[in-house]
């Protein structure tokens, strides 16, 4: 695909898929495959098939909430993040884990313009992890400012400042 040959690249992944259902990463990187050459309903199909068969897969919730974000359907998005949470043993991502999810659903809402959601999703990835490994105090502020609560809004940019230092003028 990389070098010009889509419809090599095409094939390829549809013998993988077919000599081993098995594994998932076949589906996943097949599924960015068409998402990349903007085949989004043949990408949500398949990832929808892939959850089925492979529930407790963290990637493949995030890679369809992240499709159907880029396509205007977050209410989708949310229902999809959601029923991942809802998994009992959902695996860990390599780079990803439930906390990033939780906050991805807060900035799901956020863009919903549903900030009281937005705060507990926000608060509930904050505290799934350490201080510094929350990326998401100036939109936990933003909810609170579009709530009309200053208060809160300064004690979480002032906690922003804390971790990260003033490197972010925002």
């Amino acid at each position: 695909y990389q070098v010009g040959n889509k419809t090599q690249a095409e094939e390829l992944f549809l013998k993988i898929s077919t000599l081993y259902p098995e594994l998932l990463f076949g589906r996943l990187y097949y599924a960015d495959y068409l998402i990349k050459t903007d085949r989004r309903k043949a990408a949500k199909i398949l990832l929808t098939k892939a959850i089925s068969l492979f529930p407790e897969e963290l990637e493949l919730y995030l890679t369809l909430a992240s499709l159907l974000k880029s396509i205007d359907r977050s209410g989708d998005a949310i229902a999809v993040l959601k029923s991942a949470l809802t998994e009992e043993n959902l695996s860990i991502g390599r780079t990803i884990r439930k906390k990033d999810m939780w906050a991805e659903l807060g900035s799901l809402y956020f863009d919903r313009g549903d900030y009281n959601s937005s705060i507990v999703c926000l608060k509930k990835s904050m505290r799934m992890g350490q201080k510094d490994e929350f990326y998401h105090y100036e939109l936990l502020a933003a909810s609170y400012l579009k709530l009309n609560d200053p208060k809160n809004a300064l004690k979480y940019i002032e906690s922003h400042i804390e971790v990260y230092g003033d490197q972010d003028p925002a």
